[in-house]
């Protein structure tokens, strides 16, 4: 009988392409630094309300009309971080530097400078809100940072302030949001910073349907008067808060004396005048 064998396929051995995992959604409180020039004051007001509702901290430094040179020369990002121990910096610099001619020759070794100066710290750049075409800063961020700790922002349209140059406020908690978004799903480093929502009813929303005046103050705790009904509402230090049920409702104190209270939270402002 003829000798059979089985038909064999010799494979050379393939490289292993390793997927990187992207990694959990940090739910830990954070220290937030937000800091850079001038564009940082737009997203500031919409991340104090995106902090304040995840439950996290905000620092925020602005160096007005600052570069890449000079936060590179004063080493100010490295001593931000020595101060304020951030477990997160959110970096907006470039609106000064988009028209430099020889931007790479003259700005790369600052931007790699303050990459470094941020060290094992959890940092982001986010790009200028370009208003025209650059000569080339976003191309050459992008180089030297890879696309999950760089955040692109001179594609989005925005609506400007009056110098033509600066985000409006409404265009700044546009770009604030988009962030966010990318902060949570794109990012190196995703952590928790939902969107704030406006509760059906607050402190504020009540209020100003309301007629209501405050009765007293005591070192912890405040007395109201609202639709013929008196509430106690606990006082600590620049804020208000009143537990019913599973709702915390809460107001930020911005001016109390013996005679008068004026209370602001996501609704609103509200002045209120001790009954008399």
């Amino acid at each position: 009988m003829p000798h059979k064998t089985k038909d064999s396929l010799e494979i050379d051995s393939l490289p292993v392409i390793t997927i990187p995992q992207k990694p959990p959604l940090d739910k830990k409180k954070q220290v937030i630094l937000l800091t850079g020039d001038s564009m940082s004051e737009g997203l500031m007001f919409p991340f104090i309300k995106y902090a304040r509702y995840n439950n996290h901290q905000l620092h925020t430094v602005i160096w007005y009309s600052s570069s890449t040179k000079l936060w590179a020369e004063k080493d100010s990002l490295q001593k931000l971080i020595a101060k304020y121990k951030p477990t997160f910096v959110i970096f907006t610099l470039g609106s000064n530097e988009l028209f430099i001619r020889n931007i790479r020759q003259e700005r790369e070794e600052y931007v790699k400078d303050i990459i470094g100066q941020a060290g094992n710290t959890k940092f982001i750049w986010v790009g200028p809100p370009n208003w025209r075409e650059d000569t080339g800063i976003n191309d050459m961020l992008a180089e030297n940072l890879e696309a999950d700790r760089f955040f692109i922002s001179k594609n989005m349209k925005f609506e400007r302030a009056n110098d033509g140059r600066h985000p409006s406020r409404r265009a700044s908690v546009m770009w604030a949001d988009s962030i966010a978004t990318w902060l949570m799903k794109d990012c190196r480093y995703p952590f928790v910073f939902e969107k704030p929502t406006l509760p059906q009813q607050t402190i504020i929303g009540n209020w100003q349907q309301q007629h209501t005046n405050f009765l007293n103050i005591t070192k912890d705790s405040v007395f109201f008067a609202s639709d013929n009904k008196s509430y106690k509402y606990f006082f600590n230090g620049n804020v208000i808060s009143l537990m019913r049920g599973k709702q915390n409702y809460r107001a930020n104190v911005r001016y109390l004396s013996k005679d008068s209270l004026v209370l602001q939270d996501y609704q609103g402002t509200v002045n209120l005048s001790k009954h008399p």
